[in-house]
């Protein structure tokens, strides 16, 4: 996979910190198939996952949460 930094899920009980782009990021990714995360290539990996929510259409981000 790309990463070069750990993505981990903290727990916070402010819901500033729960709506946070980090912290949505973050569980956004884990939710990704395993065949998109397991890409090396940063080309390809945008490119994958642009085919992957083109083809999936997600009005909201419950709807690709609940995935």
């Amino acid at each position: 996979m790309l990463e070069t930094v750990p993505c981990h899920i903290q727990s916070y009980k402010t819901d500033l910190y729960n709506r946070s782009v980090l912290n949505m990021g973050s569980k956004l990714y884990y939710k990704l198939p395993d065949y998109i995360k397991e890409i090396q290539s940063y080309k390809t990996f945008r490119k994958e996952l642009k085919s992957f929510l083109l083809w999936h259409t997600f009005y909201s981000l419950e709807e690709f949460v609940a995935l």
